[in-house]
């Protein structure tokens, strides 16, 4: 299993962001589990529910990506997808 709390604060705003996962593991491949994460700025705030997975290797990259749905202090909401990729040597 795992599990991950990572986050920003700037002074500047207030700027900042907050996410949390947890996962499973699965095919002994990758982390698969719900996420929660937190952004805002002055007085905009978006909350985002969702899954990920996290960590899938594929030779020198790593994978994960997460979607879901996403909400707003301005009362807008509609899906969200993020993809990311790390370079391991």
């Amino acid at each position: 299993t795992m599990a991950a709390i990572n986050g920003t604060v700037a002074t500047i705003g207030p700027t900042g962001s907050l996410r949390t996962t947890f996962g499973i593991r699965v095919f002994d491949k990758a982390f698969v589990g719900p996420e929660l994460a937190e952004l805002w700025c002055g007085n905009f705030e978006e909350m985002q529910f969702g899954a990920h997975l996290t960590g899938l290797r594929t030779e020198a990259l790593e994978w994960s990506a997460a979607g879901g749905w996403s909400l707003t202090s301005d009362q807008r909401q509609g899906p969200y997808v993020r993809l990311g990729v790390n370079v391991r040597y």
